[in-house]
């Protein structure tokens, strides 16, 4: 919920309704930090930069599941008492901070890749159709990033403002992209050539594969990160059988 002055406090445990939640382990991963998004829109805030919040808010609220009510004219007008006691916007800060253009689902514990630096970009290994927006999502990061360390001391001047508003400005471009899906991410750190190569169905069958295996339900050390890199590569090896994945006696493909 926000707080009187419209910031976010605290982490949102919202997931957004409408989002296909993945089975088993899966949870959704941040590209550009959790932390980023929510210092951005404090900072924007806290220095009463309205026309830049509502431009933002205009944008990500295009990244939000249909049907969820995106009250902005509302919020922007709202008293500080109605902004912390009516539930009416919550969809908006779960808008600010959870943007499914900028969500890649995958295993709660990573096997074999570790998480990124808090506050650090999120660079997942992800197939080729993906690889422009990742990188995309990198440069609005580190934009992102710099206005923050800009306007620290509570001032920003004309060039930061102009740079930040073409960064919010540019946020449109990515607002029709979905979620990453877990089969769209090496999670398992395969030779990126041998993982490319793979049709989507292949890697579908493959990380139901590591699922049922129980190897993505482990909080793995650093120690073992390369040990799961290698089973993950000798399994790929043993499942393809004349260029394609066969799955073993008794594998099911639910997802339930």
């Amino acid at each position: 919920m926000f707080q009187r002055d419209g910031t976010i406090t605290a982490r949102s445990n919202y997931r957004p309704p409408n989002w296909k939640e993945w089975p088993r382990a899966g949870v959704y991963h941040h590209l550009i930090p959790y932390q980023v998004l929510r210092d951005l829109w404090n900072r924007m805030t806290q220095i009463g930069m309205t026309d830049h919040r509502n431009l933002y808010l205009q944008q990500v609220a295009q990244a939000s599941p249909a049907g969820n009510p995106m009250p902005i004219g509302e919020f922007l007008d709202a008293s500080s008492k109605n902004l912390a006691n009516e539930n009416r916007f919550d969809f908006l800060e779960i808008a600010v901070v959870w943007q499914a253009y900028n969500m890649a689902v995958g295993p709660k514990h990573r096997p074999a890749l570790p998480d990124p630096p808090q506050g650090e970009f999120d660079h997942v290994s992800v197939i080729p159709v993906h690889v422009q927006r990742v990188y995309r999502l990198r440069e609005v990061s580190r934009q992102m990033s710099d206005f923050l360390a800009a306007s620290e001391g509570g001032k920003v001047t004309p060039r930061a403002d102009q740079r930040l508003g073409d960064t919010i400005e540019g946020l449109g471009d990515m607002t029709h992209y979905g979620i990453i899906t877990p089969q769209d991410v090496n999670w398992y750190g395969l030779p990126r050539r041998m993982w490319i190569q793979m049709s989507a169905n292949d890697r579908q069958t493959f990380d139901q594969y590591m699922n049922q295996s129980g190897i993505a339900t482990l909080d793995k050390e650093d120690s073992e990160r390369q040990e799961t890199q290698q089973y993950a590569q000798a399994a790929l090896e043993s499942l393809v059988r004349d260029g394609q994945i066969v799955p073993p006696p008794g594998f099911t493909d639910s997802e339930s």
